[in-house]
């Protein structure tokens, strides 16, 4: 029996997992051993997740130690001596998570689950100081679903030749992305019938091209167009070794690609603590280097034992684990509790490739408030000494005058958090113009890194370029869409056009134009009025009533999905041809067929009930309960008469190259004396009294489903959909309509079909631009973060002479799992001349005053570096550039008369090219900071 699933909690991870393993988890039992620093962040990833249950068991007292790092003890907690319960394992229980135990009872827990009637999962992990070590043992025969959570890859297909090894081309030396020995599948292939839904195993020839095995036989007969591949994922059985064998012989995942010892000296270091702990009945102690020579010993007797063992330990490591072995670091807690979290989800969903076995972790270097207003308290009630500021304001171009940059240059590092490449750039860009570092961390699904930036020392973010994001043909989104992501984009443009951009630009007219009155006068003194044919069109058919809303809807189901579609076929007829003779319609273009609107049809009422809700809203109508009955809508929907479609000229735009035009803001209307008498009309029918000039723009607000959007999104982008026969998105990208085909017998209720559109994850994620999260990446992002910005701001500092290699950045993907630490790149030196190197931390500055020429200028720039501006910019305005008209004529002119200097500011940050006075040579010069006061 499937466990609903809370979208408002887990709308975020449902697009990491699926339904699926949120299904899994729901109906599983966790358990784990030891509630210290680390086994609380476990805890606390695990109950964010959404498990059935989730057991704790700890009978150690808490210490004044654990306060470091276990965030729900308190100094009351150390002092009544409080501590946890023991319980047993119960049979039901499929995973089990032991922190911080003796390595034999470690052994036994493990060869019980592995021995258990039904194999139960089973993870170890252990955090001392500064080290960290995590072992998983999931059975004999572990089940992985989807090992790496990717998306199905989808290409569309030119080809598919006969023989022995058929080959598949891509359509426009399109990049298929398969590997070989991938299963693919096929759909909408025409002529080579027989491959739709057949599975193939392929091999790469190409990156345009695979083969697909035999295609000759008389069973296939020749392609002809159209087709889609469709990769098709393949559950994997992972096998697992025991601890005990494992112990002597492991598999280790090092996250350090510079140091790959490092992991097996760690692991003969974890073993010789196990031992110490055992023989001693205590850990080291801290600072101890009779403890840490002891250690030392231990390990080297340990490492004798091992099948391969170390060639030479690392005793500087080692006595930095016994120095730091009765502490635990807190970001590190973090990170791995992240990381052993993320590994205990795919035990109980077999969702993403699990950990296999060891992975070595080390640091061995030195609701509806504001998320940041609930974050500082959060963070108070830890420690009510902390000093935190909470500000709600967007950091972005228009609010420099807040965040200038002053503000900048007073803080000693910026950390950011952010969720777009866009804010990221910005950020970045702000830290480089005032030489401030800069650390940026972020997540995606499974994904996660952090980056330290530092000036002088590192590139920047801006330095490495992100894959662009393609965007979608303007043509694609209106006439030919090709796959259910087009079709979501054309209504989400239409909510923004009709329900925000519309009503915003009606509000405006009245506040630019003044009162009814005045825009008759204005209309009959022939004056050319911004948005007045819009508005006019508003004014002449604005909904009064429920009524009215619900017969706009109708007639837009109609030009949409009949009329857009009979206008396609009428200028595109299935026979037309392009100039080489090939069909007009071909892969990827589908032609439409027309949709005739069905009472019966749950999919086409939902439609025009989830646009009338909206139009209502807008026009600011109410709706009452007897409104929404289905007999009430069936009523009015049955009575409503639409306009039969007449072809028309109307041009349809098929250049893949053509960007959306602009939208008019000033429109001439031929027959003024008719819109006079149509206001005029209006004022006399009290129908534009102070009530009507406001309308309400909505805000698309994907996080609230009672207020339609997403329904309005769902139901139409479905049946735009059907319209180009794109398959409707399924329940988890979206309740599509059940029954497509019509059902007089039996009218599905008004109540059945909102409930049906009301979570539509996929059409959400897509319309909404949501960025998948989980809350096992969060953490383990977060603690390297927190990490990283110390020794961020221990580089950024004046004194501290530290170099690149001093840092260490991460890029992590847990569905793999994948962890790599490595060093920031250093900035690129450019030489400008003999004699001048930059990076892009550089910055010149130049000391003016109020008489201080174009030429003053010019003439301190060569005085200084030896190189000579050849052109000057300010933001977007060009100062000088010697090729314009006039511009020579400035260089004896006031650079204050030049700018636009913003107010209280005493410069300007200026972009200049420069010209070598030796080779000639002309090259982007650093950015100039000139001073005027």
């Amino acid at each position: 029996m499937d466990t609903e699933i809370d979208d408002s909690l887990y709308s975020r991870q449902r697009y990491v997992l699926g339904d699926s393993a949120m299904q899994k988890m729901a109906r599983s039992n966790v358990l784990i051993v030891g509630l210290g620093g680390l086994g609380v962040e476990i805890a606390k990833d695990i109950v964010l997740a959404g498990v059935k249950s989730l057991t704790v068991q700890d009978w150690k007292v808490a210490t004044y130690h654990d306060l470091g790092t276990q965030f729900f003890l308190t100094e009351d907690d150390v002092i009544n001596q409080r501590n946890g319960i023991s319980i047993c394992i119960k049979s039901q229980v499929l995973c089990v998570i032991l922190t911080r135990l003796p390595i034999s009872l470690q052994i036994k827990v493990d060869n019980f689950c592995r021995n258990h009637s039904n194999p139960i999962k089973f993870i170890a992990t252990s955090l001392y100081g500064m080290f960290g070590s995590i072992f998983c043992d999931f059975g004999d025969e572990f089940e992985v679903i989807d090992k790496n959570g990717e998306e199905p890859k989808e290409v569309f297909v030119a080809n598919i030749s006969k023989g022995k090894s058929g080959l598949v081309t891509c359509l426009e030396n399109g990049m298929h992305g398969f590997e070989s020995g991938n299963i693919v599948t096929f759909k909408e292939v025409g002529g080579m019938e027989k491959v739709n839904g057949k599975q193939f195993v392929i091999n790469v020839a190409s990156p345009y091209s695979f083969s697909i095995g035999d295609t000759a036989g008389d069973v296939f007969q020749p392609y002809t167009t159209g087709g889609i591949a469709v990769e098709v994922k393949v559950p994997q059985t992972v096998k697992f070794r025991s601890l005990e064998e494992q112990i002597a012989n492991p598999d280790i995942v090092s996250a350090d690609l510079q140091k790959m010892e490092t992991a097996c000296d760690v692991h003969v270091g974890f073993l010789a603590l196990y031992e110490f702990s055992r023989a001693s009945s205590r850990l080291p102690n801290v600072r101890c280097r009779g403890d840490a020579a002891e250690l030392t010993r231990l390990a080297t007797q340990i490492n004798g034992r091992m099948k391969e063992p170390v060639e030479k330990l690392d005793e500087e490591l080692l006595a930095a684990m016994s120095y730091t072995a009765q502490g635990a670091f807190g970001p590190l807690a973090c990170a791995i509790g992240g990381i052993v979290a993320q590994e205990a989800l795919k035990a109980v969903t077999g969702k993403f490739s699990p950990l296999q076995q060891w992975a070595i972790v080390v640091c061995f270097a030195h609701v509806q408030k504001s998320k940041s207003v609930v974050g500082a308290d959060a963070a108070r009630q830890i420690n009510p000494q902390l000093q935190i500021l909470a500000q709600q304001n967007r950091v972005c171009p228009q609010s420099e005058q807040t965040y200038s940059d002053d503000f900048f240059t007073r803080q000693h590092v910026v950390v950011n958090a952010l969720d777009n490449v866009e804010a990221r750039r910005y950020i970045d860009g702000r830290c480089v113009t005032n030489q401030r570092a800069l650390l940026d961390s972020g997540t995606l699904g499974a994904k996660g890194h952090v980056q330290v930036i530092v000036p002088h020392l590192t590139e920047s973010y801006s330095s490495q370029q992100d894959p662009v994001e393609q965007d979608i043909p303007y043509c694609t989104v209106k006439s030919f869409p090709a796959v259910i992501e087009h079709t979501i984009q054309w209504v989400r443009d239409k909510f923004e056009s009709s329900f925000a951009m519309k009503p915003a630009m009606y509000n405006k007219f009245w506040t630019s134009h003044g009162p009814p009155d005045a825009v008759v006068r204005a209309v009959r003194d022939g004056r050319s009025l911004d948005n007045l044919p819009h508005v006019v069109k508003v004014v002449s058919s604005r909904p009064r009533a429920w009524t009215d809303c619900l017969q706009l809807a109708r007639r837009k189901f109609e030009k949409y999905f009949s009329h857009k579609a009979k206008h396609l076929r009428h200028a595109f007829p299935l026979d037309t041809k392009l100039r080489d003779g090939s069909l007009f319609w071909q892969s990827p273009k589908r032609p439409p067929s027309h949709i005739q609107f069905d009472i019966c049809n749950s999919l086409h009422v939902d439609c025009v009930v989830v646009t009338a809700k909206l139009y209502a809203q807008v026009y600011g109508l109410a709706i009452t309960e007897e409104d929404l009955s289905p007999q009430c809508i069936d009523q009015i929907i049955s009575n409503i008469t639409v306009v039969p479609w007449r072809p028309s000229s109307k041009a349809i735009e098929t250049d893949e190259s053509v960007t959306r035009p602009a939208e008019p803001h000033v429109a001439s209307i031929d027959d003024l004396q008719a819109v006079e008498t149509l206001l005029q009309n209006a004022i006399q029918a009290g129908q534009l009294d102070a009530g009507d000039l406001a309308l309400q723009p909505l805000t698309f607000e994907k996080d609230d489903d009672s207020n339609g959007h997403v329904d309005f999104m769902t139901a139409v982008s479905n049946l735009r959909a059907c319209m180009y026969g794109i398959e409707p998105v399924d329940r988890l990208k979206s309740d599509s309509n059940r029954d497509s085909k019509s059902d007089c017998k039996s009218k599905p209720s008004l109540r059945a079909c909102t409930h049906r559109a009301s979570r539509p994850p996929e059409t959400k994620r897509i319309a909404g631009r949501i960025v998948p999260a989980i809350a096992t990446t969060t953490a383990s992002v977060a603690g390297p973060a927190r990490l990283a910005s110390s020794s961020t701001v221990a580089l950024a500092s004046p004194a501290a002479g530290g170099a690149a290699g001093d840092a260490t950045e991460r890029f992590l993907n847990l569905a793999l799992p994948v962890i790599v630490v490595a060093k920031p790149a250093p900035c690129q030196c450019t030489q400008l001349s003999d004699s001048v190197h930059i990076t892009l931390w550089d910055r010149w500055e130049v000391k003016g005053h109020k008489d201080f020429t174009l030429n003053n200028f010019i003439k301190a720039v060569r005085d200084e570096h030896g190189m000579t501006v050849t052109m000057v910019v300010h933001g977007v305005k060009m100062v000088y550039v010697p090729i314009m008209p006039g511009h020579k004529k400035r260089l004896t002119q006031p650079m204050l008369k030049l700018m636009r200097i913003p107010a209280g500011q005493s410069y300007v940050d200026l972009t200049v090219s420069l010209e070598d006075d030796a080779t000639r040579r002309e090259v982007a010069g650093p950015p100039i900071r000139y001073f005027f006061k």
